[in-house]
């Protein structure tokens, strides 16, 4: 007998839309059966994803029906899922915000540095990805021959940093085109598993970068905008994993729908064990509970933003111990808490994401890439095909490139070995920077700070 989400049923109190875009999560080997129950009670069901998942449209008052047929486990919300910094209206939840914070503050890289249209000197520290990777300390030769991928807004092949001798698969799930026409999906799969360039800030470089025959994947599921739904979420997973994708970077979330155990994302990351799905925590801090979904996941390595000039967890980026559908559950959170132990507890590494340690610090910290799409301009007001960007979203593909490393070299073998690597967490920074020698089970002394001494950055 399926349930309902209790997360569910409390918005639906509030707000009582007149129809809703639900995910219904069924077992496998009854998939036949409920969906020849709904095409005669409900009418419209959708594609069946990943053996389990069934989108439908129905009214509210249907929802206790859905529930009562056989083999239907739990009841879930088509929720908006996103990266941009904005809100959008959503009928359940209302206006919330998304989880980039991007650079706003233009700069012409052809002008002296502090005469940049009317910025003024030390406002900001830029730091090519070239040098952020060294914090990670990865190795010599950090060619990938694997399949990987990246879910995100979507990736422009032959652009530069993903050059064309870099192979790629791309596939959309938006309705739009697979390239990227916001920016920000180019960012993270250059990051990741992008080629070196030479920028007047300094040299960019993906922490690995593939090689035949290898693959690049890039699944596109958020709009040019930035949106997306956790039915295209879902669908781009699925097809990750179809793929053969061994390690997949996700710089995205939405709200928790419920324990672990009911919402859509981390149930499909539990079901995928051979996929490794590194997660951006989220920019929700640095309040306590603002951990998203699909970050939340105990079979998720999530990921939060460290600033490389404090050498610190970075003030907005979220903090656990979990998401705050657990805070306002308490008993819900000791009950799971008590099945997954340090596992549920989030975030489980940081990694390099810009920033600072303080809001009000300044000069700021930005990590640049490259990006195609209105990034591009919206940075530096020229097409040069670089974006500077700090967030957990940045500190995700470091993580990604850095475990996909670790995973081709046999250091890890899976999810579970990321976590036997490691100590005791805590709520802000988990187990702390990711490193390879700490992968490794490596003795490092000075760690990040030699690192630091090692990093060049530019003040604009």
């Amino acid at each position: 007998m399926g349930t309902v989400n209790l997360w569910l049923l409390d918005r639906l109190e509030v707000r009582q839309p007149s129809r809703l875009d639900l995910i219904l999560e069924v077992e496998p080997q009854a998939a036949p059966e409920v969906r020849l129950s709904l095409s005669s009670v409900i009418g419209l069901t959708q594609d069946l994803i990943m053996g389990r998942f069934i989108p439908l449209r129905a009214a509210p008052a249907q929802l206790g029906l859905l529930a009562d047929i056989p083999g239907v486990r739990t009841v879930s919300y088509n929720a908006p899922i996103g990266i941009p910094a904005m809100g959008i209206s959503d009928p359940l939840l209302g206006t919330r915000p998304f989880s980039l914070e991007v650079s706003r503050a233009p700069t012409v890289p052809a002008l002296p540095l502090g005469l940049s249209m009317g910025i003024q000197a030390s406002r900001m520290i830029v730091i090519p990805t070239s040098e952020s990777r060294q914090v990670l300390m990865p190795p010599g030769n950090s060619t990938l021959q694997m399949v990987v991928g990246v879910v995100d807004t979507g990736m422009t092949p032959g652009f530069p940093g993903l050059p064309p001798s870099i192979p790629t698969r791309l596939m959309s799930f938006t309705g739009e085109p697979p390239m990227d026409g916001m920016g920000h999906g180019m960012w993270c799969s250059a990051c990741a598993f992008g080629a070196a360039r030479s920028t007047p800030w300094g040299r960019i470089q993906g922490v690995a970068t593939v090689e035949a025959p290898g693959l690049l994947l890039h699944a596109k599921a958020l709009s040019n905008i930035g949106f997306g739904s956790t039915v295209g979420i879902l669908k781009a997973m699925e097809w990750c994993v179809d793929q053969g994708a061994v390690v997949v970077s996700m710089s995205l979330g939405g709200e928790l729908q419920g324990s672990v155990d009911e919402d859509p994302l981390c149930r499909a990351i539990e079901i995928n064990p051979q996929t490794l799905f590194v997660v951006a925590a989220g920019n929700s801090g640095p309040e306590a509970w603002t951990i998203g979904s699909p970050a939340a996941s105990p079979f998720a390595i999530t990921v939060g933003a460290y600033g490389l000039t404090d050498q610190q967890v970075s003030w907005f980026s979220s903090r656990g111990p979990s998401g705050a559908f657990y805070r306002d559950n308490p008993q819900i959170w000791q009950q799971d808490l008590a099945k997954y132990g340090e596992r549920l507890m989030k975030p489980d590494i940081l990694a390099p994401g810009g920033g600072r340690a303080l809001q009000e610090t300044q000069p700021d910290e930005q990590l640049l890439s490259s990006v195609s799409g209105w990034y591009d301009l919206a940075d530096d007001l020229i097409p040069n095909g670089l974006g500077k960007m700090k967030g957990s979203s940045m500190a995700t593909p470091h993580a990604a490139g850095l475990l996909a490393l670790a995973l081709e070299r046999g250091i890890i073998r899976g999810r579970d070995d990321v976590r036997a690597r490691f100590g005791q967490k805590d709520q802000a920074s988990g187990w702390g920077l990711i490193t390879w020698p700490r992968l490794a089970s490596e003795a490092v002394a000075g760690g990040a700070s030699t690192s630091r001494q090692q990093t060049q950055t530019v003040r604009i």
